[in-house]
């Protein structure tokens, strides 16, 4: 597999090698095979390899840490686990919600196929093409995109968004500030589509359905913020996008068949673009995986690492810590590999689309 004889690796085994400070280099046999598989599912699945480092490259900074002195313990500094929260009353404002052989491993590979290598060592910080000697080490990264959010969420006058201050809740005013800076964005959206995703008269259902006592003024400047978040995917260097949600999510209680045929096509013209994937995944599965809506977010700003944006109703937070990101890309992952692939997943909604009559 890409050139490499692949060794036969147990899930925990590539869970730790990809998550879990190590005190001893592993063995290369191990590094290269996880670097192997990581090529082949990414060729497979039709995504880039470009931010990988080349086996060569890799080999040669396996070799420098072999020749350095073991670890002794945790690295000074090393943060603590550390978590944003805050609570505020309910509002539909946020991302959406107002086999045999490469299969065992495929679940286990999130943190170096899209995910950060913030907090990693050894096997994991050599598949991210993380350089020990730069000065973006992993635990700097992590100190810089929690202080970006700990900003971001203080702002109000001075944020695209700031005519919008007054109904945007607290926990959601880091997301939305952050939102036009991040390079790739992983959505898992339960019960809505995402926010960015939404046509117009989506969301407006949307929202009065979440929000039934606000005043038609409220709810259209609720549709309108949501629209404005849309630009960052009509830019010339919008953002990768990758969603993953469920089929009922086309069809919210009471939507008018208009509105949903009218929805189903913008996400079909959506998936003309290379850069955006939809997959489809059915509720059951998905909630033997993960509850709740997540976003992944991946900074264009290589001093910041990864972070993820958790929502339940009524509350939001961040988490930053690599464990925690790591975790996350684990649980996305497995959720894409349930999904319908893209192509299947733009074939059913061509197909939903062709029973749904004007």
């Amino acid at each position: 597999m890409a050139g490499v004889a692949v060794e036969r690796l147990a899930k925990s085994t590539v869970y730790d090698l990809l998550t879990q400070p190590r005190r001893r280099i592993p063995r290369w046999r191990q590094v290269e095979s996880l670097w192997a598989v990581l090529v082949h599912i990414a060729q497979t699945t039709g995504r880039s390899t470009t931010g990988m480092a080349p086996l060569s490259e890799i080999h040669g900074r396996y070799q420098q840490l072999v020749q350095r002195p073991p670890m002794t313990g945790r690295r000074a500094g090393s943060p603590a686990t550390h978590r944003l929260e805050v609570s505020d009353p309910p509002a539909s404002t946020a991302t959406g919600s107002d086999r045999a052989g490469s299969d065992q491993v495929t679940a286990q590979l999130a943190p170096g196929v899209a995910g950060d290598s913030s907090g990693l060592e050894g096997a994991g910080a050599l598949l991210a093409g993380w350089d020990p000697a730069s000065p973006h080490s992993p635990v700097s990264r992590v100190l810089a995109v929690k202080q970006r959010l700990k900003e971001a969420g203080q702002l109000t006058e001075t944020t695209w968004w700031s005519q919008y201050a007054d109904i945007v809740p607290c926990w959601f005013r880091a997301y939305l500030s952050v939102e036009p800076e991040l390079a790739e964005i992983r959505t898992f959206a339960p019960h809505y589509l995402p926010g960015l995703l939404q046509i117009d008269d989506y969301a407006r259902h949307i929202i009065a359905t979440d929000l039934p006592d606000i005043d038609a003024g409220e709810r259209e400047r609720r549709v309108q913020l949501r629209m404005h978040r849309q630009h960052i995917l009509r830019r010339p260097d919008r953002p990768t996008y990758w969603v993953v949600t469920t089929q009922r999510a086309l069809y919210p209680p009471h939507l008018p068949p208009s509105v949903r045929r009218a929805q189903i096509k913008h996400l079909i013209t959506m998936s003309i673009h290379q850069d955006f994937t939809l997959q489809l995944i059915d509720a059951r599965v998905a909630e033997r995986i993960h509850c709740g809506a997540m976003t992944v977010m991946r900074f264009a700003e290589p001093g910041y690492g990864d972070a993820v944006y958790l929502e339940q109703p009524g509350r939001g937070f961040y988490q930053c810590d690599g464990e925690d990101v790591a975790y996350h890309n684990v649980q996305f992952t497995r959720l894409a590999s349930k999904a319908r692939p893209r192509d299947e997943t733009v074939a059913l909604l061509l197909d939903l689309f062709g029973r749904l009559q004007p």
